[in-house]
């Protein structure tokens, strides 16, 4: 149950930043830790093993600035549903399957919305009366015809949102018969110019992570052949979010559906082959449509943010001048001078993954590059 994961994950999100890798000569942003994350308390290396050697004959020495920014820790988190006739059975069991989401985001500043796979502007509910939930419109959360389209950590307790948000997730089945779940965040996106929800919802500095719980594909796994075609093009919609918000925004396209070669999948209706794509693009995490509950999924979705959180992409692999083959030396200074210790991060080619996310302020990441790359 996904209770039970909760107490698992109890304690390890603990903020999540918009982190942004740019060039050393660049700021880049990694916004800050929630106020419950604790500070580092490193202590300054006694040796030179911590510390990059100067640049020698065959390397450089690169210091990448890593500028973590006050008005961080925010995410927003979009569900999907899709609500076409072929999801009777897993409409029955959605709300149990997701049940507990809520203690697993709990340290997060988040904010969650809810739209359909319906490309029609207006769907309709399990009453077959006409609702403003497709086309990227907001699902809102109070009642079939209410005006909370936004659930807040501010506002509302964990077993509140909880609540709202098991409730809200049953669309009914009676939407469009082609389902298009990378056009409705595509036009989530778009109505930002014309909504004032949209707006409030898509906050400039928070990760965007999209939740699509679907068993079929994209255009119901035929080819798109609509006068907008473009706007379920996986590729066209992460070009949207870095025109949008600019390229630095974190964003990742989680999708429960049937999962390509998964052949014990059985009640589904399409392979997700267009969802998968967009996942992997955006390096987000897949699951099963047909399985019992998505515990383990939304575990993996947990672990993915902690990922983004705590990591750092660095503009090279590092290498040692000194003993070639050994674990390079790198050395993360913190603002106020402080430098971590080796075993406060691990390297794993290009990614610096930490212990706990960088408080507040201007740090550096000093490594060795090799000239020729």
């Amino acid at each position: 149950m996904i209770h039970q994961l909760s107490r698992l994950l109890n304690g390890l999100i603990v903020g999540i930043l918009s982190v942004s890798f740019m060039a050393c000569s660049e700021d880049v942003a990694f916004n800050e830790l929630a106020s419950t994350d604790r500070p580092f308390s490193p202590v300054p290396p006694t040796t030179d093993e911590e510390i990059p050697p100067p640049s020698s004959d065959g390397f450089f020495t690169k210091t990448q600035a890593v500028d973590v920014r006050s008005h961080g820790g925010d995410v927003d988190i979009l569900f999907v549903v899709d609500n076409s006739g072929s999801m009777d059975a897993e409409q029955n069991q959605l709300a149990n399957r997701i049940s507990g989401f809520m203690n697993i985001i709990q340290d997060l500043n988040w904010q969650v919305a809810m739209t359909t796979t319906d490309p029609s502007k207006n769907t309709n509910d399990s009453n077959f009366k006409p609702r403003n939930w497709g086309d990227g419109g907001f699902r809102p959360f109070d009642s079939d015809d209410g005006q909370h389209f936004i659930l807040k950590n501010r506002q509302q307790s964990n077993d509140e949102a909880q609540r709202l948000l098991a409730r809200a997730i049953h669309v009914g089945i009676n939407g469009g018969i082609e389902e298009r779940g990378i056009r409705s965040v595509y036009r989530a996106i778009e109505q930002r110019h014309l909504s004032s929800s949209h707006r409030e919802f898509f906050r400039p500095g928070a990760s965007l992570e999209v939740v699509l719980i679907s068993d079929e594909d994209e255009c119901s796994n035929y080819v798109c052949t609509h006068q907008d075609a473009y706007r379920s093009s996986p590729l066209n919609l992460i070009e949207l979010v870095n025109r949008e918000f600019g390229s630095e925004k974190k964003f990742s396209f989680h999708s429960i559906m049937w999962i390509p070669n998964d052949k014990s999948c059985k009640s589904a209706q399409n392979v997700g082959n267009t969802y998968h794509a967009m996942s992997q693009l955006s390096d987000g995490v897949v699951g099963s449509i047909c399985s019992k509950n998505y515990s383990s999924i939304l575990s993996d979705i947990g672990h993915k943010v902690l990922e983004q959180v705590t990591s750092i992409d660095i503009d090279c692999a590092p290498e040692d001048v000194k003993k070639p083959g050994a674990k390079p030396r790198v050395l993360i200074t913190l603002a106020n001078g402080d430098i971590l210790l080796p075993h406060q991060f691990k390297l794993k080619g290009r990614k610096l993954t930490l212990q706990k996310p960088l408080p507040e302020g201007k740090h550096t990441v000093s490594y060795l590059c090799p000239q020729n790359k």
